[in-house]
């Protein structure tokens, strides 16, 4: 791993501490031992039940490693920003804007705005502008403060100063690929920003009913369903396997071929959702049916591809231990970030694959110590 590789883990683990490492620590005492034995049991059994893909000695070693890494993070159990979802409430487990102020890795401008430090300086990262914006909006519905909801549509309105004409979120810093080897040049993209900003602008309508949050959600809405080869973030399975090339992915990490991110793609259609049920509830907006068809795909596209990011007591970042044939990228913290999607996932769609893994996912490291 080189230096500039390293440097991009140090500050993607730090973002995690800032934008959504806050997980209560606990051991429930709501059931029996009896039942804890089952349910445990059960839980096991889910292993077995969906197809796992051929795993290279070198991708079953990063297991024991990423475990011990977990417990070294003082993860236990997961409670914070476990489902039921909905898109007018809390994101997920979005909390706690003190983290922002509090790491030696941002920078608050002079109105309040979180800054990321870089290689090159601090800069405005969208997805994690977004992460601080949802928690403002998390604490308002928490304190009822008015003065938290100001400072929420405040960073609301500069998240609009962030998109450019064509409605998408260009990063002003390079990025390396560490699948593809690829270091993207500066205003590169990506769906999960284009997610992320839905999801803001979804609560921002709710709360004011202001059309502009539509005209520019609309704006993030056509970049992000824009085909990777013409600039947007959308993509198909076809890397994993030909056969699935009419199954469609959105891209956190743009490339050829491509990594598949997991937290990022379901971070992105948790945005498509948001604007769905906007349409849904608000139909004199005429934001259409796209986002709600372009969410269905891509939980049919999610049901078809999560065994593979399984590798037996953990799951992956990515898929570049099958795209690329990589050692297996495994992120301890990211594990229970994945668990949490999957519940949310779970509780707008009924999809018992997601509650699987969850429940499998959660098997893995309920018992570490």
């Amino acid at each position: 791993m080189n230096k500039k590789t390293l440097k991009q883990l140090i500050i993607i683990c730090s973002l995690i501490a800032v934008g959504f490492m806050y997980f209560i620590l606990f051991k429930t005492s709501s059931y029996t031992d009896n039942q804890v034995e089952q349910n445990t049991k059960e839980d096991k059994k889910l292993s077995n039940i969906y197809p796992k893909p051929f795993l290279k000695e070198e991708v079953k070693n990063r297991v024991p490693e990423a475990l011990k890494e977990y417990v070294d993070l003082g993860h236990r159990g997961i409670t914070v920003g476990m489902g039921p979802y909905d898109s007018y409430s809390n994101y997920m487990y979005m909390r706690d804007i003190k983290a922002y102020e509090n790491n030696k890795n941002v920078k608050m401008d002079e109105d309040g705005f979180p800054m990321i430090l870089y290689e090159d300086g601090y800069f405005y990262n969208p997805v994690s502008f977004c992460h601080f914006t949802l928690s403002m909006y998390a604490d308002y519905l928490k304190t009822e403060d008015e003065d938290l909801k100001d400072y929420f549509l405040k960073c609301a309105e500069f998240l609009i100063t962030l998109q450019d004409k064509e409605g998408a979120f260009r990063y002003p810093f390079e990025w390396y690929n560490y699948n593809s080897g690829e270091t993207y040049p500066k205003d590169w993209v990506s769906s999960m920003a284009q997610g992320h900003a839905l999801s803001v602008y979804t609560r921002a309508y709710h709360l004011t009913k202001d059309k502009k949050y539509i005209e520019n959600g609309n704006k993030v809405f056509n970049f992000m369903i824009k085909h990777k080869d013409e600039g947007g973030t959308l993509t198909t399975l076809e890397d994993i396997d030909p056969k699935y090339k009419d199954h469609i992915f959105f891209e956190e990490y743009v490339s050829t071929p491509d990594s598949y991110t997991l937290n990022g793609f379901i971070f992105s259609i948790f945005g498509l959702y948001d604007w769905a049920t906007l349409n849904e509830d608000y139909p004199e907006l005429k934001i259409g049916g796209l986002p709600a068809y372009y969410f269905e795909e891509g939980v049919e596209s999610l049901k078809l591809i999560l065994p593979l990011y399984d590798i037996d007591g953990m799951s992956t970042y990515d898929l570049g231990h099958i795209v690329y044939g990589k050692d297996g990228h495994v992120i301890a913290s990211y594990h229970s970030i994945h668990i949490i999607q999957l519940s949310n996932l779970y509780s707008v769609t009924g999809e018992k694959i997601f509650h699987d893994y969850q429940r499998l996912w959660t098997y893995y490291v309920e018992d570490l110590v």
